[in-house]
């Protein structure tokens, strides 16, 4: 087996990185990663909060005319869940960033009940 490059400036994976300059949500499926009580809070409009991996890959496997995304809070969790979906066969995307990053960009709508809650988060 070849060995596989780590990918990320922020988090490591071997899913392939998307920072929020080159990031179209309509060309992903986004999987929201974070648990159901940070995904409440605010979350990218027509993102699917998927937590237990069983939930995330029967997702992925079911996705075929999109690219799909893997997103959190900072970019972590995202990386460890793109890496098992990598090592399972599939090819996804991982947020590389701050959720806060979402934030203030024309082409990215947020909904939630506190949507303000990570607008200044940082490393």
């Amino acid at each position: 087996m070849s060995e596989q490059t780590l990918n990320g400036k922020h988090a490591k994976s071997l899913a392939k990185p998307v920072y929020i300059d080159n990031l179209d949500p309509k060309d992903y499926v986004i999987i929201d990663v974070r648990g159901k009580d940070e995904y409440d809070d605010v979350h990218i409009k027509g993102a699917i909060n998927l937590d237990e991996m069983d939930d995330i890959e029967s997702k992925v496997k079911s996705t075929k005319d999109k690219k799909v995304l893997i997103q959190c809070r900072r970019g972590g969790r995202a990386a460890k869940v793109g890496t098992h979906l990598v090592e399972k066969g599939y090819d996804v995307y991982y947020f590389d960033d701050l959720f806060s990053k979402f934030y203030d960009r024309d082409n990215i709508t947020l909904e939630g009940k506190n949507i303000d809650s990570l607008r200044n988060l940082s490393y």
